[in-house]
């Protein structure tokens, strides 16, 4: 099957993922595309059956967010987000790499909508999580007090670099408020999956800008044939409050593994810290759960028990493991794309 039968064979569904999800790329320190997908070929307007070896023609850097425009594969221009996070990648041992996102205004704006429409309907969620998003307010009040106060004296590239950070955490907050939404909707049963099939390396690309400068923290050890048939968001919300959990309480080092066997997709977290104390094992997933230690901690307990409710929602399952010699392991179990499905996401 040659590349244009296989584009005509998609299913309505594929179609629409590859319109509907970010571009992702891995760019070198040359400029050169080491790794694309297929929504970033179909966004920079390329019939080619891959970017990588080519010059990707714009300047790589940390906390780079910028708005560039871009003629698709139909010739019609568009505004693009464009958003940068350094990338740790087994794939790329001792290379310096980033992950570069790609994703239409348009569509970041219907996005950003849709959460606001959720977020009238959130009742008690504010008040619940309050503590837990109360620094990232704070945070982005300072920044925002330091970059009007300190504007006529700074460069255009340091004020780029402090709005990025800004964007970082409002994007943070409200995507932690939307999974503590979903989260209470599965509990009260009126919350509905929706399968996407996904490659899991990009769902990770994609949002490993999220975690700003501390993405290089995580050694990413994911195939690009590890797939998982889930909403991007929600399989995000599993993998970011186990990536968050371990860069709070974990230590160095922290890596990110998956393999899909059969029908499910296997993601496991491992940091090498103090690990979990017995006694706080056996509610880590309860809402209010805690992972540290006796003492009380500054987490609402919101993040494992979010991952958990997520996992059940799509007939998958999470679970704790001590690591050996020292450390934890936050494993889940989420269903995977099946292999005829896989192959057309290539």
């Amino acid at each position: 099957m040659n590349a244009g039968e296989k584009r005509r064979a998609l299913p309505t569904n594929l179609i629409h993922v590859e319109r509907r999800l970010s571009g992702v790329l891995i760019v070198d320190a040359d400029g050169i595309v080491r790794y694309d997908n297929l929504a970033a070929r179909h966004l920079i307007g390329t019939d080619e059956r891959t970017l990588v070896g080519r010059p990707f023609g714009l300047p790589i850097g940390e906390d780079v967010a910028q708005v560039i425009e871009i003629v698709d594969r139909e010739g019609v221009v568009q505004s693009v987000d464009m958003r940068v996070a350094r990338y740790a990648g087994s794939d790329f041992a001792g290379a310096e790499v980033w992950a570069v996102t790609l994703r239409p205004s348009a569509t970041a704006a219907a996005d950003t909508s849709a959460v606001d429409d959720q977020l009238a309907r959130l009742d008690d969620a504010m008040s619940v999580t309050y503590h837990e998003l109360g620094n990232a307010v704070a945070g982005i009040s300072a920044g925002l007090t330091v970059l009007r106060e300190a504007w006529p004296d700074l460069e255009d590239e340091d004020r780029l670099q402090r709005v990025a950070r800004i964007e970082r955490a409002a994007t943070g907050m409200a995507l932690h408020l939307k999974s503590y939404l979903d989260a209470s909707r599965i509990e009260s049963g009126v919350f509905e999956p929706r399968p996407t099939p996904h490659k899991l390396l990009d769902l990770v690309l994609e949002h490993l800008p999220d975690l700003g400068a501390r993405a290089a923290e995580v050694e990413v050890q994911v195939s690009a044939h590890v797939t998982v048939d889930m909403d991007a968001t929600h399989c995000w919300s599993i993998l970011s409050n186990f990536i968050r959990n371990a860069l709070k309480h974990g230590a160095h080092p922290i890596t990110l593994r998956a393999a899909t066997v059969g029908p499910e997709t296997l993601v496991v977290v491992t940091d090498h810290g103090q690990g979990v104390p017995a006694a706080h094992v056996g509610r880590l997933f309860e809402r209010f759960g805690t992972t540290g230690p006796a003492e009380p901690m500054s987490s609402s307990g919101l993040g494992l028990w979010i991952a958990s409710t997520m996992a059940s929602a799509y007939g998958g399952r999470v679970w704790y493991e001590r690591n050996a010699p020292t450390g934890s392991r936050f494993c889940a179990r989420l269903p995977a794309v099946s292999p005829e499905v896989r192959d057309l996401l290539d």
